[in-house]
């Protein structure tokens, strides 16, 4: 057949279904349309002198310039892969199973953001590792049963190359031999998981812990001895705010609040963000009220993004062992809350250290 610009495509098959140049198979035919007919193929038909231009850009300018790679671009800046990812010397090629933003969201409610946590870093990285191989490994290259050890250090295994290309069995390349200047990325529609994987795996204490950015929550679950409940194996949903919410309180707000004088408000406060059981965004309903540990009924304004009481999460449905956190770019605040309550001289019959000046 003749084409527009002069080129010839060879039918090299007929049956069980039609192939163009012995690459490309006819996967929906003779679609008829008012001005002819059309054909769906699996695959772009290229003639044999064809030659593709030599790619441009690198493996992490690749991810960080398409829009449903941002899991990765931002995972691979993380966790500092973004170095061998966008290293150029041959000996340093790259072979990288890349999963989709929809292969992300696959895994679960709140699995993807999740993982960018500077808590689950070390889990983050594991998994980015898993997807990527030293060498450059096209589809044509590869044999069924064949396996790559990644990055990682455990392997990744070849299980099908017809029709399409499976990787572990469940995973599928949705784009083959996507080149790179510095390696070759396979696009796949399923995150691949390391055989050790373990994910969640840690408490909500744990993840507080382990956040720079939860620090003054960590400390006021201290000063009001409940850190406790969010080590054991009891289910429970906290609303974590952040340090930006808690100094966002007011100038001075967050540091008197951990003052012994203030000991009662503060467990009144940090209770109020806590609620029984483990509650995503899923479990709840817009314009609803749930009873937290303090009493007082907090409203769900809205899931998207999930709000109680007026104050926004940053980061929602965050999996852990014993429970979901919900991380807040403010403080849920009680109906009617008010502080300071108290004038210098009750303040100051509180603190011990001012007894003296009493």
């Amino acid at each position: 057949l003749m084409t527009w610009n002069s080129l010839t495509v060879e039918i090299t098959d007929v049956a069980p279904v039609v192939r163009l140049n012995g690459q490309a198979s006819v996967s929906q035919a003779d679609i008829a349309c008012s001005n002819g007919w059309v054909h769906v193929v699996s695959r772009v038909a290229t003639a044999a002198a064809y030659v593709f231009p030599a790619p441009m850009k690198n493996i992490f300018q690749l991810a960080q310039s398409t829009s449903y790679l941002t899991n990765i671009a931002v995972g691979a800046t993380l966790t500092g892969l973004e170095s061998d990812y966008s290293d150029e010397r041959s000996e340093f090629a790259l072979t990288v199973f890349l999963p989709t933003d929809t292969a992300f969201t696959k895994m679960g409610l709140g699995v993807a953001s999740s993982l960018q946590l500077k808590a689950n870093e070390a889990r983050l990285l594991q998994l980015l590792k898993y997807h990527t191989v030293r060498g450059v490994y096209p589809s044509s290259e590869l044999s069924f049963g064949q396996t790559l050890k990644s990055l990682e250090g455990t392997l990744v295994t070849v299980t099908s190359l017809v029709p399409t290309m499976l990787v572990n069995e469940k995973a599928m390349v949705v784009s083959a031999d996507v080149p790179a200047t510095n390696g070759m990325i396979q696009l796949m529609d399923t995150v691949l998981l390391p055989t050790t994987w373990a994910y969640p795996d840690k408490t909500i204490l744990q993840i507080i812990q382990a956040s720079p950015d939860l620090s003054i929550l960590r400390t006021a679950l201290e000063k009001t001895d409940l850190a406790w409940i969010f080590a054991s194996a009891s289910k429970q949903t906290l609303l974590a705010p952040t340090n930006e919410a808690f100094l966002s309180l007011g100038r001075g707000v967050a540091a008197s609040l951990l003052l012994m004088s203030n000991l009662e408000d503060l467990v009144a406060l940090v209770q109020l963000h806590i609620l029984e059981g483990a509650k995503t965004s899923m479990d709840m309903v817009a314009r609803t009220n749930i009873v937290s540990r303090q009493g007082e009924a907090v409203t769900v304004d809205q899931l998207q993004p999930l709000t109680f009481n007026g104050a926004v999460s940053r980061v929602q449905d965050v999996p852990t062992t014993n429970g979901v956190l919900h991380i807040m770019d403010q403080v849920v605040l009680p109906k009617h809350w008010r502080f300071p309550e108290r004038n210098f001289m009750q303040f100051a019959n509180k603190e011990s250290d001012l007894s003296e000046f009493v």
